[in-house]
């Protein structure tokens, strides 16, 4: 799946500030998002994708089901994801949409057991660091179930990923903090235990009369600095 998408077509379906993945943890974090990282993110290789999904069986005709939440960016790319795969697998792509405002009842389709297929799910945590776009996905004691509240809906685990993770966490140094992020994120990167499409971007218009008037991490201006010139 990861090689079929067309990363820079689904980011253009969504107004045009967004970017293309090339990993899990965004650019915008110093060592972070750059090409490389991901070889499947990188360039879509239909070849590839034909050929890994003959391998798994999931050749032409296959019936995939994917689940989205019914915001308008969501619903575009669910809609642009199932042409594509459509498109280049020859799957027969079901999509399964659960109003935005009922995230328990789309999160409880996602871990019960009888889940199965694709979802589209958009992370964004309070503050951006690896470890907050990394650990609560994926981290081996967070398994998303009925009786939590955890995010790692994949069920992802890996002994590896999560020393990697604790390694980090007791690293001084910056740049060899930076360094153990980048193994764990290119590990799970590798086994495909989350697929990444875009960074969710924020735009504005400003006028030239402000001074200091900007963006903060939620996308609100920041009128506390702000003044006229």
């Amino acid at each position: 799946m990861s090689y079929a998408l067309d990363r820079a077509s689904l980011a253009r379906l969504t107004g045009g500030v967004d970017r293309p993945a090339h990993g899990l943890v965004p650019p915008s974090l110093p060592g972070f998002g750059q090409a490389g990282t991901c070889v499947s993110c990188d360039a879509s290789n239909t070849a590839r994708a034909k050929s890994l999904a003959a391998e798994a069986d999931l050749g032409s005709g296959t019936t995939i089901r994917l689940s989205y939440r019914t915001s308008t960016d969501e619903q575009k790319l669910a809609e642009g994801i199932k042409a594509r795969l459509e498109t280049v697998l020859g799957w027969k792509v079901e999509l399964k949409a659960t109003p935005v405002e009922d995230f328990t009842q789309w999160r409880d389709g996602l871990v019960g057991d009888e889940a199965s297929g694709l979802a589209l799910f958009a992370w964004a945590p309070d503050y951006a660091s690896p470890y907050t776009m990394l650990w609560p996905l994926l981290g081996g004691t967070l398994v998303a179930t009925g009786d939590n509240e955890y995010y790692n809906l994949a069920g992802w685990k890996n002994d590896r990923f999560d020393e990697l993770m604790g390694q980090a966490v007791r690293t001084a140094s910056g740049r060899e903090r930076t360094d153990v992020y980048k193994q764990a994120e290119k590990l799970a990167l590798d086994d495909m235990a989350l697929i990444p499409l875009i960074n969710e971007g924020r735009g504005a218009l400003v006028s030239d009369e402000y001074v200091n008037l900007e963006m903060d991490y939620d996308g609100d201006p920041t009128l506390a600095t702000a003044a006229l010139k």
